[in-house]
């Protein structure tokens, strides 16, 4: 810390001054001493003052090089926290962003997700590397489900709809559920090539075998489909 330095740097200068005087008292003691006996015993006691002096001198270094490690460990912990806090808060960001994105009810792509991908898309055609082209679902007599059978049976008939048009679509679109009964597809592909995609599509939900209560239903849905053309 500031403080902790301040006083490294405040004590390292009185040991400085303290061994600068201490140099220069043995000097005067030579230049000044006239018998070899008083030039022994005067120097002898300065240069013991002056060992000490150098032995706290190397004692403050050691502390101060523990106290370096020591704030460097503890800094590099709380680097290392900061940066799990980081990443923990990228995470809840990243599921926030998922979960704003996704329709609760099927787990597919929601409407934001579709117009966010639509603007991505169109401006890759736009261009020139890719063909654009949508198609949207509608569950035909979706409102005959909810009043003969309840909303609960709507739900689920939607869920094994978005679940079987993802599976036959999602290696070659991007299948969302855009709102009520209608899901929206958006290919890469050109028309005929997704009408194609579509029918097929379309073919597999006819074939579901759904059944309420005691009643076996035939499901089926309606597709339109819309290329870009410059």
């Amino acid at each position: 810390t500031v403080s902790t330095s301040g006083y490294f740097a405040e004590q390292r200068s009185k040991l400085n001054k303290q061994l600068t005087v201490g140099v220069s008292d043995i000097s005067d003691c030579v230049h000044g001493a006239s018998e070899l006996f008083e030039l022994k015993e005067n120097v002898g006691s300065r240069l013991e003052q002056l060992g000490a002096t150098l032995e706290q001198h190397i004692l403050l270094q050691n502390q101060e090089r523990e106290n370096f490690t020591k704030n460097s460990t503890e800094l590099e912990a709380k680097l290392r926290e900061t940066e799990a806090e980081v990443e923990r808060y990228k995470r809840e960001l990243a599921q926030q962003k998922f979960r704003s994105l996704q329709d609760s009810l099927t787990k597919l792509p929601n409407r934001s997700a579709f117009e966010e991908r639509l603007n991505m898309e169109f401006s890759r055609w736009q261009n020139g590397q890719t063909p654009l082209t949508i198609a949207i679902v509608d569950v035909d007599f979706f409102k005959d489900i909810n009043d003969n059978f309840g909303h609960i049976a709507g739900d689920k008939t939607l869920q094994v709809i978005a679940g079987t048009l993802n599976k036959a679509l999602k290696n070659d679109g991007f299948v969302c559920r855009y709102g009520g009964e209608e899901f929206a597809i958006i290919f890469c592909l050109d028309e005929n090539q997704v009408k194609d995609k579509m029918e097929l599509a379309r073919e597999k939900v006819a074939n579901i075998p759904f059944k309420f209560k005691t009643d076996d239903i035939r499901i089926t849905v309606s597709a339109g489909v819309a290329s870009f053309n410059n």
